[in-house]
């Protein structure tokens, strides 16, 4: 049976028991007087004034009820609005609370450097893919902010701004494969050259670290530091440790494989050195 079906057979019923409760009315109040007939009808009504009244206690309490459950599922609507509020402003205070962790490992690390003039960014675009190979921050030359600046977080070197605008700088990271820094053995002090191992096709995060000396008494685990002598980045910067060490590379240097101080999957806030 179809729902239009069920709602005319429904108005049916209850039209008809009004009909019938009517009669059982009428007869009822005619108490004196009353015909064979009449008699018989109130002995047939009966039993079905019975069933009207059971039916409409019946009507009267599902109505009741549906008020009931609708005003219950108000209810629980309104709780649970509450709870999605209440959940995003645990996300938002969440939220606030690592950035205040990071902020402070910022200002610690600034602290420790206070032979640099130093000023901070937010990092607000970066070059497609998973690695921060190129990011754009949000202070520029309003802020003091000039080309070949050197880039840092809490964990060590990130890079050098090479384009700057009034509000902007673009930064190019030490793991992009166009990336150049001279670098240091902080236990031998040995020095060699570090590029960025990311470039098109191959991206793996990581720096390789060329002409060391081929009597280098290097190990895996030892920490690289800017030398300074590239002339751009400040000595003494932390760039990474040692993970890998290659060999000799045609009898002339020894290589190695450096994995970054610093996490460049995920890059927020930054300072950046000024010269």
């Amino acid at each position: 049976m179809t729902k239009s079906s069920k709602d005319r057979t429904f108005v049916i019923v209850i039209v008809l028991l009004v009909f019938l409760s009517g009669l059982a009315a009428i007869t009822a109040s005619r108490t004196s007087g009353m015909t064979v007939a009449e008699g018989a009808l109130g002995w047939v009504l009966s039993p079905i004034k019975s069933i009207v009244y059971d039916l409409s206690s019946r009507v009267y309490g599902y109505f009741a009820d549906f008020g009931e459950r609708r005003a219950v599922f108000q209810r629980y609507e309104d709780l649970r609005q509450k709870v999605t509020e209440l959940e995003q402003r645990l996300i938002a205070m969440s939220e606030l609370e690592h950035e205040n962790e990071r902020l402070n490992d910022l200002l610690g690390f600034a602290e420790q450097v206070d032979r640099f003039t130093i000023t901070g960014g937010r990092v607000t675009g970066k070059d497609p893919g998973n690695w921060f190979n190129t990011f754009t921050i949000d202070a520029g030359t309003a802020s003091g902010i000039a080309k070949d600046m050197t880039v840092v977080n809490e964990a060590g070197l990130l890079g050098r701004v090479f384009d700057v605008g009034h509000n902007w700088a673009k930064v190019r990271s030490i793991i992009d494969g166009r990336s150049a820094v001279s670098g240091m053995i902080e236990r031998t002090r040995d020095n060699g050259l570090i590029r960025g191992n990311n470039r098109l096709g191959f991206e793996d995060g990581l720096l390789r670290m060329i002409y060391l000396p081929l009597d280098a008494d290097i190990v895996v685990g030892d920490k690289v530091l800017t030398s300074g002598l590239d002339g751009i980045f400040p000595k003494g910067i932390l760039i990474g440790e040692i993970k890998e060490v290659l060999g000799r590379e045609h009898e002339l240097y020894v290589s190695v494989i450096i994995k970054p101080a610093a996490d460049f999957r995920r890059l927020e806030e930054v300072l950046v050195i000024k010269h």
